[in-house]
């Protein structure tokens, strides 16, 4: 007996498969969330669908307008303790500000920097531990001059974000795309620094460790650091990739139609990083500025990826190359 297929049959059949990750049931929905809510100054809920208290996970919080950080909670660090990834700064206890994880999202306390009323637009992303999506580790620093440790992506990672907690040091970031011997910093404009032999040891991190060098920046003797990781092209649902500005019209072919996307040049100083979400359109944020919402003007999520039509410094300056992570929708 042979079977034929329409094409709606076919395409969605085609969305069913891609919308399932990890095979384990798993989808995009319950791994991460871009959410906007309205600040209260009160006890404030957002029900978002992860469970981060049981599988543990990373929130970062943003106002939407006015001059704001970008306030950083995991479930390794606990409520109330924040990082945030436009400065260099240790970790800081905000009393009644992200005051608990939760199997469906998260709670805000009544603290105007996570749930002003005032001014009380802001996004939360939310990435939930998951292997082959997201992990978060935290160490203690040995000083070693290369030093394994574990992690459950259970895949390769295309991007880590690396920062001392303990005290004020900037933020390192491994990029698959940027080699083992460079560096970005999340709290900085700057293009890629070579690292050397002592942020990661020149190193490539495996499916199962990541290396970090003796520079004080990821491992000084008995200072506290955090990693947060995030795979690389499994299922189609995350993809670390790097692409070439050219001044004008290009798509980026991510493998999906993502739903967040943030890009870093790594040959430009003074480029800010970008990140996008399709619940702002084509508006964005920068990991390393207080700025408010900015909108972009040459971006434009696609089908494939995402689009670039013009020469903007900050995504697609001519024969400047970027490196770039996405999040399927």
């Amino acid at each position: 007996v042979r079977y034929f297929w329409s094409g709606v049959e076919l395409m969605s059949m085609m969305q069913m498969l891609l919308a399932t990750y990890g095979g384990g049931g798993l989808s995009i929905d319950d791994v991460y969330s871009s959410t906007v809510y309205t600040g209260n100054e009160s006890t404030n809920t957002i029900n978002n669908g992860l469970d981060l208290s049981g599988e543990g996970g990373l929130v970062i919080l943003k106002k939407l307008l006015g001059a704001s950080n970008f306030f950083v909670y995991d479930t390794e660090r606990g409520t109330n303790d924040a990082l945030r990834t436009n400065v260099n700064n240790a970790e800081t206890t905000f009393s009644n500000s992200l005051t608990s994880f939760n199997s469906n999202g998260f709670t805000l306390g009544s603290s105007n920097i996570t749930n002003d009323s005032v001014t009380p637009d802001y996004i939360s992303f939310a990435f939930r531990k998951t292997e082959e999506f997201f992990d978060v580790v935290s160490y203690t620093g040995n000083g070693a001059t290369s030093r394994n440790l574990s992690h459950s992506l259970g895949t390769l990672p295309g991007m880590m974000w690396i920062k001392k907690v303990s005290n004020a040091e900037d933020w390192i970031v491994y990029h698959r795309d940027n080699g083992a011997n460079n560096f970005l910093k999340l709290n900085d404009n700057s293009g890629s620094t070579t690292a050397g032999s002592d942020i990661f040891a020149i190193t490539h991190p495996t499916s199962s460790v990541f290396t970090v060098g003796n520079n004080t920046k990821v491992n000084a003797n008995g200072d506290e650091y955090i990693a947060y990781l995030f795979a690389d092209d499994t299922d189609s649902m995350i993809k670390c990739g790097t692409y070439n500005g050219n001044g004008g019209t290009q798509t980026i072919n991510c493998g999906f139609q993502p739903q967040w996307v943030t890009i870093k040049s790594t040959s430009s100083v003074n480029a800010d990083w970008v990140v996008f979400s399709s619940t702002r359109g084509t508006k964005y944020l920068s990991w390393d500025s207080i700025n408010n919402e900015q909108p972009h003007a040459g971006f434009a999520f696609a089908s494939n990826g995402f689009t670039l039509s013009n020469s903007v410094g900050t995504t697609n300056s001519s024969g400047k190359a970027y490196v770039y992570m996405a999040i399927a929708s």
